[in-house]
């Protein structure tokens, strides 16, 4: 499994300056960035995905929620295709 880190630094003063809701909003919009990142990972395993059935690129889907994003098939032979039987970015 792949794994993308993001360190945030700066946040003790975006919650001095704008409060606990700016904390909020910044996490969002980072959440929001990071769900873009998986969804293009997923979008361009779609394309390399070899189609004999389709299951393997139709399995492939994206999950996730605040700071951690993932996308994976649930195809089993996807590790032979890929490498890896999934990515997250974190």
């Amino acid at each position: 499994m792949s794994t993308l880190g993001v360190k945030i630094t700066g946040l003790d003063k975006v919650i001095a300056k704008f409060g606990r809701e700016g904390q909020r909003e910044v996490l969002s919009e980072i959440s929001d960035e990071l769900q873009v990142a998986a969804q293009d990972g997923r979008n361009r395993a779609v394309a390399k995905a070899p189609v004999n059935s389709g299951i393997l690129r139709a399995g492939i889907e994206v999950e996730g929620k605040d700071l951690t994003w993932i996308w994976y098939t649930v195809a089993e032979y996807a590790g032979s295709e890929f490498g890896v039987a999934t990515t997250s970015c974190t």
